[in-house]
């Protein structure tokens, strides 16, 4: 199981967006498996829990990545966790919707908390 320290987690984040962004679904969810061999967990803050991480990850790739380009303001990792601050830029009305996103890398679990307002994205 590989560690993440800042350095991995900051590279991590990196290469999250990098492959949004290029629309590589295969390296993206590489990327995510190998973060989270013991589970992966997904929560929208202030909305219902996620039981299953990998579904609310496809979920989001199948409804937001053609529409939405991720682009990171601020970027920050400590601990085993990772922040970032982030435009989600819709391209249906050229708005960037700002999300704040918080990454914890413990044991081979991911847990992700996504922040964001709730009108849709797209």
């Amino acid at each position: 199981m590989k560690h993440y320290d800042e350095k991995a987690i900051r590279q991590w984040l990196e290469d999250n967006f990098r492959l949004w962004n290029a629309r590589d679904r295969d390296g993206f969810m590489a990327l995510y498996k190998e973060a989270s061999p013991n589970g992966l967990i997904i929560e929208y803050v202030g909305q219902a829990d996620v039981d299953d991480g990998w579904a609310a990850c496809n979920y989001m790739w199948d409804n937001y990545n053609q529409d939405v380009t991720a682009i990171p303001q601020v970027m920050l990792a400590n601990g085993n966790e990772g922040v970032v601050h982030v435009h989600n830029v819709s391209h249906r009305d050229g708005v960037a919707h700002p999300s704040v996103e918080i990454y914890k890398f413990e044991n081979g679990t991911l847990h992700i908390r996504y922040f964001h307002h709730t009108e849709a994205l797209v």
